[in-house]
């Protein structure tokens, strides 16, 4: 015969283990969760990020506070009061993206309780970082091919392609196809301190990307040799640091380079590229099924290439004939 309701629960307490929240301090949550996403790979620069928001922001604020007497009202309190400091909302909200990763990784192991309801501060809205006019575009990337190639090759690459700067920068000559007009990404380049680092694209995964004809026209004129870099023609990586301030010197800092990959991703919608070919080519995370390396270029992407190019073609200075 089946038991009453309250020795089913009594049953059920001692099959589920007492959490120790009252001896679990919020220094302890993040300093596992800092150790956890170590062993999983993230990048140095990732890294030496997720440290300055543990060791500057949350230990100093949190750190000494039991696991139980964290709550959405002590942890909001906390972030008001950094936004009337005059901290900026997008690092107060990136500490809470921090704050809440470790929390559930402690929650998962079973060594705190939910922590639920807490809200991040929002962030306006930038202003001035609107993506460029195709005119504009075009003629930075004219005024760069008579004075730096190199850079005009990696803009001009930037919009094709929507590849992100260290990406950019990452590529080698064996990288890229001229004669299928695609390029390999499958590997980027950070700095950390002021120490160059080369490691797997953000997403972890390699994609093949078509190139429009303009674009490959002012690669063949860069002298393709061996395996060395695309940007530079030596094994050493251009820094990407040094690519943004050449890029804004010469439009007097009214576009960023990572502007350009805006750019990309609002021109290819307003031609009509699926939004998942725009996901794809971009190399967001979210599409990650369809990021799987393969040595052809669909359709979609091809179609995505020529449609960046083409915004180009009608003012650019650059012939497509080789």
């Amino acid at each position: 015969m089946a038991g009453t309701r309250r020795d089913a629960e009594r049953a059920l307490r001692g099959l589920v283990p007492e959490r120790r929240d009252d001896g679990v301090t919020a220094e302890a949550v993040l300093r596992q969760w800092l150790a956890d996403v170590e062993t999983r790979g993230v990048s140095p620069a990732t890294l030496v990020a997720y440290r300055a928001k543990v060791d500057g922001w949350l230990v100093p604020a949190f750190g000494s506070l039991h696991a139980s007497v964290m709550t959405a009202a002590v942890i909001e309190r906390q972030y008001a009061a950094w936004l009337r400091e005059g901290r900026a909302p997008s690092t107060v909200r990136q500490c809470h993206t921090v704050l809440m990763a470790a929390w559930s990784l402690a929650e998962r192991w079973g060594q705190v309780a939910p922590l639920t309801g807490v809200r991040a501060p929002s962030v306006p809205k930038e202003a001035g970082h609107e993506p460029p006019e195709p005119a504009q575009v075009a003629a930075w990337i004219g005024a760069a091919w008579s004075s730096d190639p190199t850079l005009a090759v990696a803009a001009s690459v930037a919009v094709v392609t929507g590849m992100r700067r260290g990406e950019i920068v990452a590529l080698r000559w064996s990288d890229v196809d001229l004669d299928g007009a695609k390029v390999v990404v499958s590997r980027s380049v950070g700095v950390v301190g002021a120490e160059l680092v080369e490691r797997t694209t953000k997403s972890g995964r390699t994609r093949v990307l078509a190139l429009d004809a303009r674009t490959v026209a002012m690669l063949r004129q860069m002298e393709p040799c061996g395996d060395r870099r695309v940007l530079g023609g030596s094994d050493e990586p251009v820094r990407p640091d040094d690519l943004s301030r050449r890029w804004n010197k010469l439009c007097g800092g009214a576009c960023r380079f990572h502007d350009l990959r805006h750019f990309a991703g609002t021109q290819m919608g307003a031609a009509g590229v699926p939004v998942r070919a725009i996901m794809a080519r971009l190399g967001h995370q979210q599409l990650s099924t369809v990021l799987r390396y393969t040595h052809a270029v669909d359709a979609a992407d091809v179609a995505a290439a020529d449609a960046l190019g083409n915004v180009l073609a009608q003012c650019s200075t650059v012939r497509a004939e080789p």
